[in-house]
């Protein structure tokens, strides 16, 4: 981890060796303990966010809710009696907001991007998640590890998890096997609380404007939802919920949606031949029939880049006038054209199932993304300065696609707000076999701190005005 420095000593670091932080070194064993010992706390908290009916609907856990309390209860006690200047806004749908304002010049601060941080509290409700128990396996010697004997959960270097191959000697988290053991997005959050720790007691470092920002409902989509850009609006953006070591999400599906409405005509099952009865169910049929025949946009067909189309099924109402069932539809592409594309098999399938019922069937079409390619409209010194602070972390730097959606490509349909995931330590999630590499989330924390530096640097080189900015260090 790199050392900190007052402003005062700024230009001769910068001229020695381009480092914005030294003179008064962070202790990382303290803060490697105390990240740690915070991932524990966090994740024996229950924090299971709920679904609602249909994508968009906000529905919040009483869980979640007492999580966001007890996590802002938290960074109020970090923040008072230090000279920081941050301050806290806890809003009434439980994200919580902290601002670091500039400690320089304010020439410099004009020059700065404003560097946005941000990590989700919730847990996914798809595999238990209450009553988490970690279990810590410190210095692990390699081979298989048995979190659950009689659920048979074991973790195989052989297999699934080859990376195990790779922590030798190192600390790695398990839960017991009962349920999942938090780590998505836990131990990101435990990240950024820990960056604000270290800034609250460490004012001497010198930063630009900074906006840490805690979300509640990732896990069920709706993270950008209720975010307020009055307390969050970065230039640069980085969102902590990632997986291995030095893994950087630069790019990601964009996801929209159909709303498909399919009716049949009731009749009394034993009476339908002479009333002209037509269940929905064969409806159904027929329509994902049509849609099927793309077989390249099967989810099962598609990899890496390939874009794919589902449908999930909404609610029924048998003995309606007519009888009826909404789909719900996903599509997840990474161009206009795949888009395009989904839009005009989906009309062409309802279109068929019109001439074939005689029925009057509908689709909904969402212009609107739910989630939007990161890599649509971002900072451009975005990239660099991740891997500059990657690299002083000790990490090489691997920029990868994901095939599904995060934070901020959340935040970038619904704010135009966009950046990058980091990788936080966590492995197999959604699952009992989640875990979590002590180390990774360890460097992930590292990074972040060289990531406040190097906007600072990066900025300065990009300012085309370097002496001068330097010539004002120096009389700081």
């Amino acid at each position: 981890m790199r050392k900190i420095v007052s402003c005062v000593a700024v230009m001769a670091a910068f001229l020695c060796s381009n480092l914005l932080f030294a003179a008064s070194p962070v202790k990382p064993a303290k803060y490697r303990s105390a990240l740690l010992n915070r991932f524990l706390g966090y994740v024996q908290v229950d924090s299971q966010s709920q679904y609602g009916q249909f994508y968009g609907d906000w529905v919040m856990s009483d869980e979640v809710a007492k999580a966001g309390e007890l996590l802002y209860g938290e960074l109020q006690n970090i923040l008072q009696n230090n000279n920081s200047n941050a301050t806290i806004h806890f809003s009434q749908d439980k994200y919580i907001y902290i601002h670091f304002p500039s400690n320089l010049s304010e020439k410099l601060t004009a020059t700065v991007p404003v560097l946005g941080m941000s990590a989700h509290y919730d847990t996914t409700p798809e595999v238990p998640g209450r009553g988490i128990k970690p279990n810590v396996i410190k210095s692990y010697q390699g081979g298989k590890v048995v979190i659950n004997e009689e659920n048979g959960i074991v973790l195989d270097p052989q297999t699934m998890d080859s990376y195990l191959n790779q922590l030798i000697g190192e600390t790695i988290v398990t839960s017991d096997g009962t349920t999942i053991l938090g780590a998505d997005d836990k131990a990101g959050t435990s990240i950024v609380v820990t960056v604000i720790e270290t800034l609250a007691e460490n004012p001497q470092i010198a930063h630009g404007d900074l906006q840490f920002m805690l979300v509640p409902s990732e896990d069920v989509g709706l993270a950008a939802h209720r975010v307020d850009t009055e307390y969050f609006k970065p230039e640069i953006y980085f969102d902590f919920d990632g997986e291995v070591n030095g893994e950087i999400m630069a790019e990601s599906f964009t996801a929209k949606g159909f709303l498909v409405t399919l009716r049949g005509r009731a009749a009394h099952p034993s009476e339908a031949a002479s009333q002209n009865g037509l269940e929905v169910s064969e409806v159904l049929g027929t329509f994902l029939q049509q849609i099927n025949q793309a077989n390249d946009l099967k989810p099962n067909q598609s990899q890496g880049r390939e874009p794919y189309i589902r449908f999930a099924a909404g609610d029924i109402k048998p003995g309606d006038e007519p009888e009826s069932l909404r789909l719900q539809g996903y599509a997840r592409f990474f161009t206009d054209e795949e888009w395009n594309r989904m839009k005009e098999l989906v009309k062409a399938a309802i279109t068929h199932v019109n001439v074939v019922y005689g029925t009057k069937n509908e689709v909904i079409i969402d212009e609107a993304s739910q989630y939007k390619n990161l890599a649509d409209g971002m900072h451009p010194m975005t990239k660099n300065i991740v891997a500059q602070a990657a690299a002083d972390a000790g990490v090489t730097p691997r920029f990868i696609t994901v095939r599904g959606g995060i934070t901020p490509g959340m935040m970038n349909a619904r704010h135009g707000i966009t950046g990058m995931g980091l990788w936080t330590g966590q492995q197999r999630v959604h699952s009992e076999y989640e875990w979590l590499s002590e180390k990774d989330m360890f460097s992930a924390y590292q990074t972040a701190l060289n990531i406040i530096e190097q906007t600072i640097i990066q900025s300065i080189d990009a300012s085309g005005n370097k002496h001068q900015l330097q010539r004002e260090l120096k009389r700081k």
